[in-house]
């Protein structure tokens, strides 16, 4: 269990990571800084819930802080898509576009691990 937890911790802060990278390189939307505070807050809750709730209770609020970090980076990237380069015929999004594509992805499976390890009894 303990090296479950250790690679949920890993999977958590490279998704943080990848998303502080996106959304300073390209600081665009509120909704990248709001994915940005759910993730931190996300992580947080996650150490301090190891330690204050019981077992069938533990990792709920982290699965919602991170499925709503998910959900702003889906936003994020799909304003960027419809907004930007319209009157291009040849743009390109760069390498925030794809970060913010990897963090979404990041922070969807690290949600879904949070709620299944909410019932996880080992």
């Amino acid at each position: 269990m303990l090296i479950l937890l250790a690679a949920v911790f890993t999977l958590h802060i490279i998704g943080i990571i990848l998303l502080l990278v996106s959304t300073i390189d390209n600081a665009v939307q509120a909704s990248s800084v709001l994915a940005c505070i759910f993730s931190i807050l996300g992580i947080f809750v996650f150490v301090a819930q190891l330690f204050t709730l019981s077992k069938g209770q533990r990792f709920t609020i982290s699965g919602i802080f991170q499925l709503l970090a998910c959900l702003c980076i889906m936003i994020a990237a799909s304003i960027y898509t419809d907004r930007f380069h319209i009157d291009e015929k040849f743009g390109q999004y760069g390498h925030c576009f794809i970060l913010a594509w990897i963090s979404f992805a990041l922070t969807f499976i690290s949600s879904i691990i949070y709620f299944v390890l909410r019932k996880k009894t080992a």
